[in-house]
C-alpha cells in the first residue's frame, strides 16, 4: 500500500504543467473545499487524497484514478503517454490540413500556370509529404538536443535509429532530397 507521500508525488507528476491553484479552483467547482494549500499538502504527503477527490482530480487532469495509486514511474509514464497521444491527434489534424493546402496549391498553380516567382517554393512544398516534414523536424530536434544521461540501447535509441532509417535510408544519413 502506498503512503500518502507517494500518492502526493503521483499527483504532482500527473498534474504536470497544471498549476496547483488551477487544480484547486477546478476542484472547488466540483464541490470540494480545496485551495492551493490543499494541493500542496497532498503532494507533500501531509494530507491524504480521498477516493472521491482522486476521481474528480483525474477527470480534471485527463488521466485515470489508478495513476494516483501506482508507482511514481507509472504515473510519469502514464502522463507522457497521454501527452504523446494528444500531440499525435494534433499532428494528424495538422498533417491533414497540410495535405489539403498542398492540393489547393497544386490546383491554383495549374489554373494560374505559374512559371515564375512561386515555382521553386511550390516545388519544394509539393514534393514533400507531411510525414517527411514531421520526421525531419523530429530529427532536427534530436540532433540538437543535449544527450540524455543514463539512456543506452533502449526505447529511445531504437526509436531514433528507426526514424533515421525511415528518412535517410539504412545508412542512417539524413536525406535532403524531397
Amino acid at each position: 500500500m502506498l503512503e500518502d507521500r507517494e500518492v502526493g508525488e503521483n499527483l504532482a507528476a500527473l498534474r504536470g504543467g497544471v498549476s496547483q491553484g488551477f487544480l484547486a479552483e477546478q476542484m472547488r467547482h466540483r464541490g470540494f473545499k480545496w485551495s492551493q494549500a490543499t494541493v500542496w499538502a497532498i503532494e507533500k504527503g501531509d494530507r491524504p487524497l480521498r477516493v472521491t477527490e482522486a476521481a474528480a482530480a483525474a477527470e480534471i487532469l485527463g488521466t485515470q484514478v489508478e495513476g494516483f495509486f501506482g508507482s511514481k514511474m507509472d504515473a510519469s509514464i502514464g502522463r507522457r503517454l497521454e501527452v504523446a497521444g494528444t500531440l499525435a491527434e494534433q499532428l494528424t489534424t495538422v498533417a491533414e490540413q497540410f495535405c489539403t493546402a498542398q492540393q489547393l496549391l497544386a490546383v491554383m498553380l495549374d489554373v494560374h500556370q505559374d512559371e515564375g516567382k512561386h515555382r521553386t517554393q511550390a516545388q519544394r512544398l509539393l514534393g514533400v509529404t507531411a510525414g517527411e516534414l514531421a520526421v525531419d523536424g523530429m530529427l532536427s530536434y534530436y540532433e540538437s538536443a543535449p544527450p540524455l544521461e543514463g539512456v543506452g540501447d533502449g526505447w529511445l535509441s531504437s526509436y531514433l535509429v528507426m526514424m533515421q532509417e525511415h528518412v535517410g535510408g539504412a545508412d542512417g544519413e539524413h536525406s535532403e532530397e524531397a
